[in-house]
């Protein structure tokens, strides 16, 4: 092969390489979009604290949306009011008196899809809702004791029976 020749086949090697190595950050968006996106990460796990906090501090008290969102010793949780990118603030939006929305603003358009169900893809917002109020023969969400006819244990035979309460928290994906 001649010295030309094989000067055409490294030059053509060449640019092929930059093509593709160009189409393959076109295509992926390369490191900066890479890093975008776990910025939008980020925010969106942020959100979802948020809505775990305003659902915590809406059943740990009076059933209805907090005026703010700063930890109660019912709700301990400290959670981040502010884009720590921007420190732009979190949005909080009661939308009706059970349902409400966090937002945040985002560098990439939204898909529900990539999230969850619970989006506001327009708005950049995680939308939440209270859960219903206990019925109101369970005020306190105590299952009903049961009556029995047994005689109750002596004092030093006394068995733990004790049921705390618990609390159901809607899963956060």
């Amino acid at each position: 092969m001649s010295r030309s020749t094989q000067g055409r086949a490294s030059t053509a090697l060449l640019l092929l390489t930059a093509l593709s190595v160009g189409g393959a950050l076109v295509f992926t968006g390369g490191p900066m979009t890479g890093r975008s996106e776990r910025r939008d990460e980020t925010r969106m796990n942020d959100l979802r604290r948020l809505s775990s906090q305003v659902q915590c501090l809406a059943t740990n008290g009076p059933r209805r949306l907090p005026s703010e969102l700063a930890p109660t010793p019912a709700c301990p949780s400290e959670v981040r009011l502010a884009d720590p990118y921007t420190a732009a603030a979190y949005r909080f939006e009661p939308v009706e008196p059970d349902s409400y929305r966090v937002c945040a603003d985002f560098e990439h358009p939204l898909k529900a899809d990539d999230w969850q169900s619970d989006l506001d893809v327009a708005r950049g917002c995680l939308v939440g809702h209270l859960p219903p109020p206990p019925p109101p023969d369970l005020p306190t969400g105590r299952a009903p004791q049961e009556q029995t006819t047994e005689p109750k244990a002596a004092p030093d035979q006394a068995e733990d029976t004790e049921q705390v309460p618990v609390q159901v928290v809607p899963a956060q994906p």
